[in-house]
């Protein structure tokens, strides 16, 4: 009977592979969730805001008609006034407008995140899969050339979700301009 040892050497690489490619991503996911919460704030902030503003604006230009529809007579700077407030009220829905492209890039955010956090889920039930072929391995030398093969379907799998993923976050819908973010 002939005693072999395991194929130590590609076993560790196999697994510090797999705990790098795995440490990585949940990074990302994390700064993706991190990214995604300051983008929900600042958003959140500019609605609040945007709506005050916009709320305040709408009620001066309703005191003003009110009271100039009592007269029937329109001045010069009540017309500017009114004029402005008509401004005021655009400028403050615009506002609103690039506050909603940032719910827009959020969403790409937490898809991406989503999409990490399934490769990392789908790339571990597949290592988990492998116990079969594993158990039929022979020898070392079997052994030795399926860890190798898991450890490069790993790399290979690694490099093509961080090139999916790393694309920049830009402004889908909503028609105030381009925006890219990271």
């Amino acid at each position: 009977m002939t005693i072999q040892t395991i194929p130590m050497e590609e076993l560790k690489t196999l697994l510090v592979s797999l705990g790098a490619w795995g440490e990585e991503h949940l990074e990302h996911v994390e700064t993706d969730i991190e990214r995604t919460n300051v983008l929900l704030r600042e958003a959140i902030s500019m609605l609040v805001q945007g709506f005050m503003e916009i709320n305040r604006a709408a009620q001066a230009q309703q005191n003003l008609l009110i009271s100039l529809s009592a007269r029937d007579q329109l001045s010069q700077k009540q017309i500017a006034e009114v004029a402005m407030h008509s401004r005021q009220i655009e400028s403050e829905v615009n506002k609103v407008v690039t506050g909603l492209q940032f719910e827009d890039m959020t969403n790409q955010l937490l898809t991406r995140a989503l999409r990490r956090v399934g490769g990392l889920k789908v790339l571990l039930l597949a290592l988990a899969n492998q116990h079969e072929t594993l158990a039929h391995a022979h020898g070392a030398d079997d052994l030795a050339a399926i860890l190798q093969k898991m450890s490069e379907s790993i790399d290979e799998r690694r490099a093509s979700m961080h090139k999916d993923l790393q694309s920049s976050v830009n402004q889908q819908h909503m028609g105030a301009g381009e925006i890219e973010l990271f």
